[in-house]
């Protein structure tokens, strides 16, 4: 683990893969996610449930305030599909396959992402801003 963030359930990890070359799914830019006046819209959510990864669609419903049990307050995703349990820290893909959150929790029947938002924030804040792509 590189950093992380409690207040936003975030972390950055680095792996190490050897010669191999490994699929990257790029973050979306600032700016480059949907908007109110878009939602509903499509989304695609990537986990793992036993030994393969699985691609979901799924429906943005709207951008949320969520306060956590420590009063933590966070920006998250509110999708129409609540994750199944082991997808936790997967990333939800936009139209353009690129990521604008990632899964953090699942409550009366809805899932619940960290907004793209929160992720650029806490790279900005903790020195790893250079991995945020530039607007578009």
């Amino acid at each position: 683990m590189v950093a992380r963030w409690p207040a936003a359930d975030l972390a950055l990890v680095r792996l190490r893969t050897g010669n191999r070359a490994v699929p990257v799914l790029p973050l979306a830019p600032p700016g480059a996610r949907p908007k109110p006046a878009d939602l509903p819209a499509a989304a695609w959510a990537v986990g793992a449930e036993g030994a393969a990864a699985t691609v979901w669609p799924d429906t943005l419903r709207a951008k949320r305030l969520l306060r956590r049990p420590d009063g933590e307050v966070v920006f998250v995703w509110e999708t129409r599909r609540a994750p199944a349990p082991g997808r936790s820290g997967g990333p939800l893909l936009d139209a353009d396959n690129r990521v604008i959150g990632v899964c953090d929790a699942r409550q009366h029947g809805q899932g619940y992402y960290i907004h793209l938002d929160e992720i650029h924030a806490a790279l900005a804040r903790g020195g790893y801003g250079w991995l945020v792509p530039k607007r578009p």
